[in-house]
């Protein structure tokens, strides 16, 4: 696109027209040059054709001593335009990250918070900032998906995030401002160059420019040919998904993986990943799932934790958990009774709930009877070595057995509740019932309650 190119509100309508049945545009409102020309631009464009309802959102870091002065501009400059204008202060913490990319996080929760369903989040971000960003994924080691940079929509939350204004220059949004009249806000953060993406900008962007004419949108060009790639590299990872067994989609079959060669293997694993709403680890971590997790014993249950996840081998299947469910415990927790929960039907438990059915035809259900007073009723937690009365097996059965049979992994265990009777192990819910406590289907007994076990840490409920 040439620079001499002028920027009119109608230069946004290909991008936003898919939206225009969205129940509210939010604009991101900085009070920066970038900001204000796209609230500026929707102002008009609005004059020119209906569009959804325009909210302005601004987002307070406390960050710097005028912050709440900038948030006053913002107030002021929404109200010339009549646009409503909704502010949030966050607190960023940056104890485990920059202050950069904690600040980040913060104000996308913000976001994300409030777009609700279909809503649309406008952005600022223009040409400039594609080619800064995709030469700080460089610098970082990117691999193709880092590479694609930011993309012109994606989905954010239940709505979603549109940058209609990526394929212009900064220059020209400069232009823009200055012809209209337009005032805005200049942070001073913007010129410290430790930051890494101000050194770009005011060091490393002007020398290769001056190098290279047009190497700004060359590199946002790049942006587009690694989209693409990750685009085929998702579809063959769609396809080697597809060719597994079916499971749930928080597991991934070992075997899955040990059919692929080791690029195709990281390939999926991203992929699967990415589904499940989880960025994927750093490259040793990744080399340590394929190496370690892949390869070793089936009694083995190796894991790996990132950012707030873990991911853990169970015989031939990886699972994906919050970080900590592997290793927490409930040996702490009191045993409780029941009995004033039954008739409510729902019971929450840590890591999930129980759920009561009157369903007499299940092969779980227990005879309604054992479960109103004066029988207690009591969930207690695993201490190791409990048995469970089993006639129609042959008497008792170790609970544990009994888990291991069912396959599942020791850090589910741990959370299952056991629930007794007047002292007694009467029922693991969803895999067994103690004989003397099952419905007596003999006598045509229709009373019968089915005990459901709901658990966070199942990936297959």
């Amino acid at each position: 696109m040439s620079a001499a190119r002028t920027l009119t509100s109608a230069d946004l309508l290909p991008h936003l027209e898919p939206h225009l049945q969205a129940p509210h545009w939010i604009i991101a409102l900085s009070g920066g040059c970038d900001s204000v020309v796209l609230l500026h631009l929707l102002a008009q464009l609005r004059q020119l054709r209906p569009l959804p309802p325009l909210l302005a959102l601004h987002v307070n870091h406390q960050l710097h001593p005028d912050a709440g002065q900038w948030q006053a501009w913002c107030t002021a400059c929404c109200q010339r335009l009549a646009i409503p204008l909704v502010s949030h202060t966050v607190v960023v913490d940056a104890a485990h990250a920059g202050i950069e990319a904690a600040a980040r996080q913060a104000r996308y929760q913000v976001f994300t918070q409030q777009l609700g369903c279909d809503g649309v989040l406008l952005t600022g971000h223009h040409q400039d900032d594609q080619a800064e960003t995709l030469l700080l994924q460089l610098m970082r080691g990117c691999g193709v998906q880092g590479a694609a940079a930011m993309p012109l929509q994606r989905r954010l939350g239940a709505g979603w995030l549109l940058r209609p204004l990526l394929g212009w220059r900064r220059q020209q949004l400069h232009d823009y401002a200055r012809q209209a009249g337009l005032s805005w806000l200049n942070d001073p953060a913007n010129q410290q160059l430790h930051y890494d993406r101000n050194y770009l900008r005011h060091e490393v962007i002007p020398a290769l420019s001056e190098r290279r004419q047009g190497v700004v949108s060359a590199l946002a060009r790049s942006t587009h040919h690694f989209a693409e790639a990750a685009t085929l590299l998702d579809e063959l990872a769609l396809i080697d998904w597809q060719r597994g067994s079916e499971t749930a989609p928080q597991r991934l079959a070992i075997s899955q993986l040990q059919q692929l060669s080791e690029a195709r293997a990281k390939n999926l694993l991203r992929y699967w990943l990415r589904q499940q709403g989880v960025v994927p680890p750093e490259t040793a971590q990744l080399q340590a799932i394929l190496h370690d997790m892949l390869t070793a014993a089936a009694d083995r249950q190796p894991q790996v934790s990132w950012q707030g996840h873990t991911l853990s081998r169970y015989r031939d299947e990886l699972y994906l958990l919050p970080q900590g469910s592997a290793k927490s415990a409930t040996a702490g927790l009191p045993s409780f009774t029941l009995n004033d929960y039954i008739q409510e039907g729902i019971v929450p438990l840590p890591q999930g709930y129980l759920q009561f059915y009157n369903n007499a035809a299940n092969p779980l259900a227990m005879a309604s009877e054992w479960l109103q007073r004066p029988h207690q009723v009591e969930v207690r937690w695993r201490c190791g070595g409990e048995r469970i009365e089993l006639t129609q097996r042959g008497g008792h059965h170790r609970v544990k057995k009994l888990f291991q049979e069912a396959g599942i992994p020791q850090w589910q265990r741990q959370h299952w509740p056991l629930i007794y009777i007047d002292g007694e192990l009467a029922l693991i819910p969803n895999l067994a019932v103690a004989s003397h406590y099952r419905v007596d289907r003999t006598t045509g007994a229709a009373g019968g309650v089915h005990i459901h076990w709901q658990s966070q840490l199942l990936a297959d409920d």
